[in-house]
């Protein structure tokens, strides 16, 4: 959590956006193989619907349950 010391007592708030967007930028600087879509290249629409043994979620749900995490 950002303190207000931290943000050097700033009203507007923009040191803390400046913080976000920051690290929202580094979230997705580097290697882009270890990106989700890298990662999802290669899934056929059969292999995202399909359970694995002993898994208890499809790729497809994993995708929703993130979509809706980036949504919110």
């Amino acid at each position: 959590m950002i303190t207000q010391k931290q943000s050097g007592n700033d009203p507007s708030g923009r040191k803390e956006i400046d913080i976000l967007c920051w690290l929202i930028e580094d979230a997705f600087a580097g290697d882009l193989s270890e990106s989700l879509m890298h990662n999802l290249a290669n899934v056929r629409e059969q292999d995202s619907t399909t359970l694995p043994p002993g898994g208890g979620r499809t790729i497809a749900d994993i995708l929703e349950h993130v979509g809706w995490g980036k949504w919110m």
